[in-house]
C-alpha cells in the first residue's frame, strides 16, 4: 500500500472514485500511446475531481487535466488562450510562485535563444503569468518543447481562437505543422510531452487534422449524468436555506429532486440554481421549482393557477365551439386534467420533463380539429391567440428543420434563430399546434421525437429550449383518401384511420418509435352529422347578424330562422340549409362557412347597400334565390 500523498496513492484515489469523469479515465487509458488529444463538448463546465475518502472538488476541464498529469509526473504546463496568449498553468496543490519560477527557468534553459522565447509577465495580482503571442507563434514554440525530453510537459490549446472564414480555418499552416508534429514526436519515457486541444464542437478543428489520425485521440466531454448531478447537488444544497433542518431522508430526497429536475444542465447551472434559491425566497424543498424557474426564465406557473373553476370554463368553451366530437373532447379533457395535476409523464419519472400533454387529432377536414385547439387555448389562457400554430405543409423539404430550430453557425439565417425555438422561449406556457403533420419532411419528425421524449431541443445557436410547460397538438388527414361510402359508422372510420396512421409511421416513414410516443393520445374525429351541421350553421348566421349590428347598427332577422337550426320549407333559411349541408362528408364544418360567404354574406352586402338601412333600423331577409348562378338576397325594412 502506498503512503498517502504519493503519486501512486493520488492516482489510485482519483480513479477509485466513481465520481471521476469518464473522459479523464479515457485520457489516462490512451496517454501512453497518443501524443495529442482533442477534447470536445462540455469543456466550459466544472467537473468533480476526487480527492480521496469520498471527498471531491469542482474544477475546470483544464484544472482536471493539469492536476491529473501532475500525479503522472508531468512537471510543466502551458495553456494557449485567445485573450492572454501563452499562460503558465499551475497544479492546484502546488505553490504558484515556485511553480511559475520553475517553468520559466525550464523555458529559458530549453530556449537559450532569447529572441525566439516570448516575454512573460504577470498581472497585477501575480496570479497569472502570461505572454501575448499569436497562435502561429505558440504552435512553433510547442514544436520545440514537445521534442525536448529533459522534462515532462503538457500544452493545452483552448481553441476559441479557431475562428473560420467561409468554412476554412485561418491557421491552416499551423495545423499542418501540428499534424506533422503528431507523427514525428517521440515518447518521453512512458508517455509523450502531450498536446491537448479543447474545443466546443468536434468539428472545430480541421477534419483532415483529426480524422483517421492514429496519433490524435478524440475525447468527448459529456454533460454530467444523474449520479454526478446528485453528488454535486448534495454538496450545493448545503448552502441552500432550510437544507440543514431536514432529516437525512428529506436531504436525500431533495438531492434526488435536484438531479432529476436538472437533466441536461451543467454543473455551472447547478451552482447558479443553488445561488438562485435565496433570491427567489425558495428553500431546499423547493429545489425542483427553482430549477423550473431557472430553465424557463419565468417565475409564474399558469398551470398551477388553473383550478376546478377554470377547467369547468375550459370544458364549456370546448363544447360551445366544437360540435359532435364527444370522443375528442373527452380525450382532450382527460389530458388537461392530468396536466393541471402534474401527472403527465409520471409513469416514467417523478419529475418528467416531457410536455404537459400530447394530442394527435386525425379525421376528415373541417370537423373541428383546429377549432378544438383554439378552444383549449382560449379556455386555459383566456385568449384563443395563445396558441402557436405551424402549418407543416410549409416544412416539407429536407432543410426545413432549420426554419424551426434555426440554422447552425456559419449558415445563412443563423442570427435570425428558429421559428419554433424562438416562439417557445418567448411563451413557454402555450398550446402548440402542428397542422397536417404528415406533410412535414421526415427529418423534422426526428426533432419531434426528441421533444416528445426528452421535453427539450437544442436550437441552431446551441441553446436548450424546453417544452415541459406546453401542450402539443398534431393534426392529420392521414387515411381519409382510403375512406369509402361503406365506412358509414364512426367505428368503421376509427378503425380505417388508425390502421392508416399505423401504416404511415411504421411502413412509409420507418419511424414506429414516433407512433409509440403518441400512444393512446390519437383521437379520431367523426364526420359532421346533419344535426351538428345545423347547429354550426345557426351559430354562424347569428355571428353574421351580430357583426352587422356591431358595424352598421342594423338589426337583421330572416324568415324561417329562429336560432335553433331548424327551418320551415320554402323560407330563406331553408334555402341556406339546403345549400350549406349538401356535401358534409367532403366539406365538413369548414365548408359551411365557405358556402355561407357565397350564399349569404356576399349577396347580403349588395342588398344592404341598395336598401340603405340606417343606424337603429331593423331589416328582414325575405328571400334568397339564384338568378342564374348568382345568389340574390332580398332585404326590406321592418
Amino acid at each position: 500500500m502506498n503512503p498517502p500523498g504519493t503519486t501512486d496513492a493520488k492516482l489510485h484515489a482519483l480513479f477509485a472514485d466513481d465520481a471521476c469523469p469518464r473522459w479523464l479515465r479515457e485520457i489516462d487509458r490512451f496517454l501512453p500511446v497518443k501524443p495529442q488529444f482533442s477534447l470536445h463538448g462540455n469543456i466550459r463546465d466544472k467537473h468533480p475531481f476526487p480527492l480521496g475518502d469520498g471527498d471531491y472538488d469542482l474544477r475546470t476541464t483544464a484544472e482536471c487535466i493539469v492536476d491529473y498529469l501532475s500525479f503522472r509526473g508531468y512537471q510543466h504546463f502551458l495553456g494557449v488562450y485567445p485573450l492572454y496568449g501563452l499562460v503558465v498553468l499551475v497544479p492546484t496543490d502546488e505553490d504558484r510562485r515556485a511553480h511559475v519560477k520553475s517553468t520559466l527557468d525550464w523555458l529559458n534553459a530549453t530556449e537559450p535563444d532569447k529572441a525566439r522565447l516570448p516575454e512573460f509577465k504577470t498581472d497585477g495580482m501575480a496570479s497569472r503569468c502570461y505572454s501575448h503571442c499569436s497562435f502561429a507563434a505558440a504552435v512553433e514554440l510547442v514544436e520545440r518543447l514537445v521534442s525536448d525530453h529533459s522534462s515532462k510537459c503538457a500544452i493545452l490549446f483552448d481553441y476559441l481562437m479557431g475562428q473560420t472564414e467561409q468554412g476554412q480555418t485561418r491557421e491552416i499552416e499551423s495545423f499542418v505543422r501540428s499534424l506533422i508534429l503528431s507523427y514525428e514526436v517521440g515518447p518521453s519515457g512512458d508517455t509523450y510531452n502531450t498536446v491537448f486541444w479543447l474545443c466546443d464542437r468536434d468539428n472545430d478543428l480541421p477534419a483532415w487534422f483529426t480524422l483517421n489520425n492514429p496519433r490524435v485521440r478524440q475525447v468527448s466531454v459529456s454533460r454530467p449524468d444523474f449520479r454526478t448531478r446528485s453528488l454535486v447537488g448534495t454538496a450545493l444544497l448545503a448552502a441552500v436555506p432550510g437544507f440543514s433542518d431536514l432529516s437525512p431522508e428529506s436531504r436525500s430526497m431533495a438531492a434526488s429532486e435536484f438531479a432529476l429536475s436538472t437533466d441536461g444542465l451543467l454543473i455551472n447551472d447547478l451552482q447558479a440554481i443553488a445561488r438562485f434559491c435565496p433570491t427567489q425566497k425558495l428553500v431546499a424543498t423547493d429545489i425542483a421549482e427553482a430549477s423550473r424557474r431557472y430553465k424557463l426564465g419565468v417565475t409564474e406557473d399558469p398551470w398551477r393557477q388553473i383550478g376546478r373553476e377554470r377547467l369547468s370554463q375550459t370544458e364549456s368553451v370546448m363544447r360551445r365551439r366544437v360540435k359532435g366530437q364527444e370522443a375528442a373532447l373527452q380525450k382532450a379533457l382527460d389530458i388537461l386534467h392530468r396536466s393541471v395535476l402534474g401527472l403527465s409523464g409520471s409513469q416514467t419519472s417523478r419529475h418528467s420533463n416531457r410536455p404537459k400533454g400530447v394530442l394527435f387529432f386525425a379525421g376528415p377536414t373541417g370537423v373541428g380539429k383546429t377549432e378544438l385547439a383554439k378552444a383549449i387555448a382560449e379556455g386555459l389562457f383566456g385568449d384563443e391567440t395563445s396558441y402557436i400554430r405551424f402549418d407543416m405543409s410549409e416544412f416539407n423539404h429536407e432543410h426545413a428543420d432549420q426554419r424551426l430550430i434555426g440554422a447552425p453557425p456559419g449558415y445563412t439565417g443563423y442570427e435570425a434563430g428558429g421559428e419554433l425555438t424562438d416562439a417557445i422561449r418567448q411563451r413557454p406556457f402555450s398550446v402548440l399546434l402542428f397542422d397536417e403533420i404528415d406533410k412535414a419532411h421526415p427529418r423534422i419528425l426526428d426533432k419531434f421525437l426528441q421533444i416528445l421524449d426528452d421535453g427539450h431541443i437544442t436550437s441552431g445557436k446551441g441553446e436548450r429550449v424546453y417544452f415541459s410547460e406546453s401542450l402539443i397538438i398534431f393534426t392529420s388527414n392521414l387515411g381519409m383518401h382510403d375512406v369509402t361510402p361503406e365506412d358509414d359508422t364512426f367505428e368503421k372510420l376509427d378503425s380505417r384511420l388508425r390502421h392508416a396512421i399505423s401504416q404511415h409511421f411504421k411502413e412509409e416513414l420507418k419511424r414506429p418509435e414516433l407512433l409509440n410516443r403518441f400512444g393512446d393520445n390519437i383521437v379520431i374525429f367523426n364526420f359532421i352529422s346533419l344535426q351538428d351541421a345545423l347547429d354550426i350553421l345557426a351559430k354562424n348566421v347569428r355571428l353574421i347578424f351580430d357583426r352587422v349590428a356591431d358595424v352598421r347598427g342594423v338589426r337583421l332577422t330572416m324568415l324561417g330562422f329562429d336560432g335553433s337550426g331548424q327551418a320551415q320549407q320554402g323560407t330563406p333559411y331553408s334555402f341556406l340549409v339546403e345549400k350549406c349541408t349538401a356535401n358534409l362528408r367532403e366539406m365538413g364544418g369548414r365548408g359551411i362557412g365557405s358556402l355561407l360567404e357565397t350564399y349569404l354574406i356576399n349577396p347580403l352586402s349588395r342588398a344592404l347597400w341598395r336598401v340603405d338601412l340606417q343606424h337603429g333600423e331593423r331589416g328582414v331577409i325575405e328571400r334568397i334565390y339564384l338568378d342564374g348562378n348568382v345568389p340574390i338576397v332580398q332585404v326590406s325594412r321592418m
